[in-house]
């Protein structure tokens, strides 16, 4: 695979929407339950997870999810909403905060049609125990499709 030449890097003031996922507890037990939902297996057909059961069985725990939004404060980013299901913690940030929040550089790349896109040199991490599954936003690597 090419790799898309390096342009520059993104302006240190612009401001960036993310979205930074928990993993859920008990990812067995709850891939199983979702399986038998969607395949009619034990569970009774439509029957679903309520939200109550959802965060008692398999939502990140309470501390951690409390963790992540303490560490997104604590690096300069503003926390914009968060979810009673504790998976997700949307927050805004300028390119400067999140370089330094996720130990990355934003850069911008040229695609061989010539159009920009920017992403990371290399995977996000944290500086807290804290599992994250993944951070949304930080690229906009959409690949065209093939003709």
């Amino acid at each position: 695979m090419l790799r898309a030449p390096l342009v520059g890097t993104l302006p240190p003031r612009r401001i960036l929407h993310l979205a930074i996922g928990l993993p859920v507890r008990n990812a067995g037990d709850f891939r199983s339950a979702v399986d038998a939902i969607s395949k009619g297996g034990n569970a009774p057909r439509r029957s679903y997870i309520t939200p109550a059961e959802f965060a008692s069985r398999f939502a990140p725990s309470e501390s951690n999810y409390r963790s992540v939004l303490r560490y997104a404060r604590d690096v300069g980013l503003t926390v914009e909403r968060t979810y009673s299901g504790r998976v997700v913690v949307d927050v805004t940030g300028s390119v400067e905060a999140i370089q330094r929040a996720f130990h990355i550089t934003l850069q911008t790349r040229r695609r061989p049609d010539g159009s920009l896109f920017y992403a990371p040199n290399e995977e996000p991490a944290v500086a807290i125990r804290t599992p994250i599954l993944y951070v949304e936003g930080l690229d906009n690597e959409i690949v065209p499709p093939l003709q």
